[in-house]
């Protein structure tokens, strides 16, 4: 399961019974760089960090064997076969606010 906010991402993958769980992607070489999960109490490894905006491919790997996650944003079949895609869209652009008007002291003119 992937869950966003902005360009931060957490990634949580249920394999209670692993010994060790890594996320591997694009984005870290494919594992060359693997990042390794964290076990909570109720059996889900989760791992978070930030990603730039664009379509990322990733697979979970558990005691060496590769999962896919079906709750991600997709999946793309590569040369090599399926991955999981999370999508981090564009940030988006700091809000105008209007000009600030004169205050006025409260009363009303007759």
């Amino acid at each position: 399961m992937v869950t966003r906010q902005a360009n931060c991402v957490t990634f949580r993958f249920y394999r209670p019974n692993a010994h060790q769980v890594q996320l591997v992607g694009d984005f870290n070489g494919w594992g060359r760089e693997p990042l390794s999960m964290t076990r909570t109490r109720d059996g889900y490894w989760v791992a978070a960090l930030r990603l730039p905006p664009g379509d990322h491919q990733f697979q979970y790997q558990a005691d060496g064997e590769a999962y896919l996650d079906f709750a991600a944003n997709g999946l793309d079949f590569g040369p090599l076969g399926a991955n999981s895609v999370v999508t981090i869209p564009p940030a988006s652009p700091e809000p105008v606010l209007p000009a600030a008007s004169p205050t006025t002291t409260g009363r009303q003119v007759a």
